[in-house]
Parts: structure tokens; sequence; C-alpha cells
């Protein structure tokens, strides 16, 4: 009888034991995983995954805007005291007027002495009188001025007499007509001529 008892106190001690290495098992050995999907277990928990950076939108190349033409460094500004002036008391289509008289008579030193500065640095004087007896003026008349508080442009009808070849290759016949305009800027209460037109 002693015997029996012996025995179920080892079998009972034997099922306390088992089942305590069990649930140290199942709590420091295996863990549970928690719904953010970190380990609760012992230990460093692994870095939850992040989500790839999206894609940077390649920007649209910058719009030419109205101020950055203005400022256009292949076009010459604008300076008052290098530009040609046109003398106080005289009219801009008076100004244009002369102009075209001093071409028709052949005056080309006076005529060369009137066109815009910017001209004056591309063309010697020898190379525009060739040009302008190759294409003589041989009438003219002002047609419109149109100006506003700053700007205005003169534009002449010329009639032409060809003795050569035009620059580009082609000819006018005599009696050819011609719309050309010059421009002018205000500085100050001075007008200055900025820009004309050339024969072609």
């Amino acid at each position: 009888m002693v015997r029996l008892r012996e025995q179920v106190r080892t079998a009972i001690a034997f099922v306390l034991i088992t089942s305590a290495i069990l649930a140290a098992l199942l709590t420091f050995g295996c863990g549970t995983t928690t719904p953010s999907g970190t380990s609760d277990s012992g230990g460093d928990a692994a870095p939850a995954a992040t989500a790839p950076a999206p894609a940077s939108t390649p920007q649209a190349a910058a719009q030419p805007t109205e101020q950055s033409i203005a400022t256009d460094p292949s076009q010459p500004a604008f300076d008052p005291a290098r530009a040609t002036k046109v003398p106080k008391g005289m009219s801009l289509s008076q100004y244009v007027n002369k102009y075209y008289a001093a071409l028709k008579r052949g005056d080309f030193a006076s005529a060369y002495a009137m066109i815009p500065a910017s001209k004056k640095q591309s063309v010697a004087l020898k190379l525009f009188k060739q040009a302008k007896t190759a294409q003589r003026v041989v009438g003219f008349t002002v047609t419109n001025e149109d100006k506003s508080t700053e700007a205005a442009t003169v534009q002449t009808t010329v009639t032409l007499q060809i003795d050569a070849p035009t620059n580009n290759g082609s000819t006018y016949v005599d009696g050819t007509q011609l719309d050309l305009f010059w421009h002018f800027q205000k500085s100050g209460s001075d007008w200055y001529a900025v820009s004309s037109d050339s024969l072609r």
C-alpha cells in the first residue's frame, strides 16, 4: 500500500514538472505575435518594414517671363549716354525725314551720323556709303508716327533706285517701294533713335 502511494506521488510530480517545462517553453522560447507584427518575446524586436518613399516628380522647365525676355543679354541695353539723340525742337517725323533727305541728295556722312548707335557699331561709314549707293533713295514719304509717353515708331515709305544686287543676293527693280520703320525711346525730356530698318 505504501509503495502504491509513492508511485502516485511520483507520477503527480512528473506531471507537474512536465507542465512547468512546457509552460516555460511556450512563454520564453516561442513568443507570441502582436497585431502590429512585432514579437513580444525577449530580445530586440525586428524593425518594422517601411514603405518606399514616393518618387519625386520632375519639375517643369521654367518658362520665360516678360522680365527675363526684357533683360535678354543678347539685346543691347538702352544707354542714353551712348544713344543717338534727336535734336531738341525737332519732331521724330522731321528727324526721319531729314535722314532720308540726306540719303537722297547723296550726303551719306550726314545720314550716317543720324543712324542708331547700335548700327554704327556694326557698319562703318565706308560700307554704309557703298550700300546706300547701290540702293539709292530717290523718293520717300513719312506715313505714320505712333507715339506714347516713352516710346515711338515712325513709318516711312521709301522708293529705291537699284544699281547692284542687294546683300541677300536678290535684286529690287527700279521704283521698288519699301515700308521702313524707325524706333525711338525717351529718357527724361529727350528722344533717342534706338533702332531702324535696313534696306535689304
